[in-house]
């Protein structure tokens, strides 16, 4: 293998010496590169270069391994990529697509790249990655379908508007394309690619993009399962929304920067936890095909995706779990994510039964209003706010050293002894704010040893877990 690679720096310090674009060998060539590495033709590369270098194997690794290497991990990406690719398709050799001839709804399209250059990096050494792969099928087709991937998570979004002359595929620079879409004021844009280039044309106006072979692009899979979970897209989303921003994104701990989702015959349970507070949501799922019992880790990011792409109102979203990944079908779009590996913390035993704890109704916005003020006077050495509940009213109190106290006071129906609990108001805030203003939720108060939980009578329970000053709780005087 060491061989291999010293030979590959001889061939591309030769080729740097003969002015060639090794960028342009990487994106035209990665899967004959693939073969270099793993056929004969690597010998005849030997006899070519034996006969035409100039400089020793010693000096090209001591002055121009440097420059070389942006060039050596570019085309290296190419062949991983083709080799991706190669895979997916079950081992099948790439074949040539045919050209493509359609004409676009120029909104409708714009919005489904936006969609999908969410998951794509702007960053790669992968070159294919900064791109979206463009489908259409069969004359006469009205709809195309736009696929995006950074090999994490990966989407396939359809677009309404078409009208397909010749059916074929493109693979189009997100960047470069997405300002095309934006700035152009056509309803209507015509695109063609022939294999040499893309060429994309409005009434007075057209854009040349270099073209890239589609068949490189990594596979995303169609949803072809006969065993899934069904749900309504406006509770799935809800489901996301309240529980992703408790997850820890910057947690040390791999298997918290996602959210749990357990499945069983006629429920679905979300989880998210940072391991100061966790978010629980139950709802109503469907069983289709009788997959059993199902649990796994959905990456935030994943959900972010998932959760733009959902549909609104009652249309139906299918959720497939996998050995090793999770299937999304909406009625636009299909979704794949690699689960998160990890053990989860066991959620249910921070929620044991709370009999003999306070219960006391709020209003999500004016709560979220009164805590917002009461947090403007609090700083890092000092973040913590009193709640105080007690003769029919909500006595908040911040303080920061240096700067002064805050005290907010609203009304609430509770009259029975005064009780106080200081809490994070980030905590707080970040449950109140997935909530419609107008949504009651119950908060309860037990005792030192148990979290403050809230919860909605929908099936959702936010509870900080780790309040400030370790969740105190106590009963003083009120001021």
């Amino acid at each position: 293998m060491h061989g291999r690679l010293a030979l590959l720096f001889s061939l591309f310090a030769w080729s740097r010496r003969r002015d060639i674009d090794l960028e342009k060998i990487a994106h035209r060539e990665s899967t004959q590169i693939l073969g270099i590495i793993m056929s004969a033709r690597l010998q005849r590369l030997r006899d070519e270069l034996a006969r035409k270098r100039t400089v020793s194997r010693r000096d090209i690794t001591n002055r121009n391994v440097g420059s070389i290497r942006p060039q050596f991990l570019s085309v290296l990406s190419g062949a991983m990529v083709a080799l991706s690719a190669f895979v997916s398709l079950g081992g099948e050799a790439p074949t040539k697509s045919t050209h493509m001839k359609v004409d676009c709804d120029r909104e409708n399209l714009l919005v489904a790249l936006q969609t999908a250059a969410a998951v794509a990096p702007s960053r790669s050494p992968i070159w294919i990655l900064r791109s979206v792969k463009l489908e259409t099928a069969g004359n006469g087709a009205t709809e195309g379908t736009i696929t995006a991937t950074d090999l994490q998570i990966g989407i396939r979004i359809n677009f309404s508007g078409v009208h397909v002359d010749s059916p074929g595929s493109a693979v189009l620079p997100i960047a470069r394309f997405a300002s095309i879409l934006r700035e152009s004021s056509d309803a209507r844009l015509r695109l063609e690619a022939n294999g040499q280039d893309t060429v994309v044309r409005g009434d007075g106006s057209e854009f040349r993009l270099a073209a890239e072979n589609p068949d490189e692009f990594p596979v995303v899979p169609h949803f072809n399962e006969s065993k899934y979970h069904e749900l309504p897209g406006g509770l799935f989303r809800e489901i996301i929304r309240r529980t992703v921003f408790a997850t820890g994104m910057e947690s040390s701990r791999y298997a918290l920067g996602g959210v749990l989702i357990e499945l069983t015959a006629d429920k679905i349970t979300a989880v998210g936890t940072d391991g100061h507070r966790l978010a629980v949501m139950e709802a109503i799922a469907k069983d289709v095909g009788q997959t059993g019992d199902k649990t796994a880790i959905i990456p935030t990011r994943a959900l972010h995706l998932i959760e733009r792409a959902l549909p609104d109102g009652e249309s139906k979203v299918q959720l497939a779990i996998r050995a090793k990944d999770v299937l999304i079908k909406t009625s636009q779009a299909t979704i794949q994510a690699r689960l998160l590996e990890g053990d989860f913390p066991k959620w249910r035993d921070l929620l044991p039964g709370r009999r003999e704890a306070s219960r006391i109704e709020l209003v999500a916005g004016p709560t979220y209003s009164a805590v917002r003020q009461a947090a403007i006077l609090t700083g890092e050495e000092s973040r913590g706010v009193d709640f105080t509940f007690g003769n029919g009213k909500l006595v908040l109190a911040g303080r920061s050293p240096g700067v002064g106290p805050s005290r907010i006071e609203a009304p609430v129906g509770y009259d029975a002894e005064p009780i106080t609990v200081t809490l994070d108001p980030r905590y707080i805030n970040d449950f109140l704010k997935v909530l419609d203003p107008e949504k009651a939720f119950i908060l309860e108060l037990k005792d030192v040893k148990d979290p403050v939980v809230c919860h909605t009578h929908d099936g959702y329970r936010p509870g900080t877990i780790a309040a400030h000053n370790a969740g105190t709780v106590r009963t003083p005087e009120l001021r």
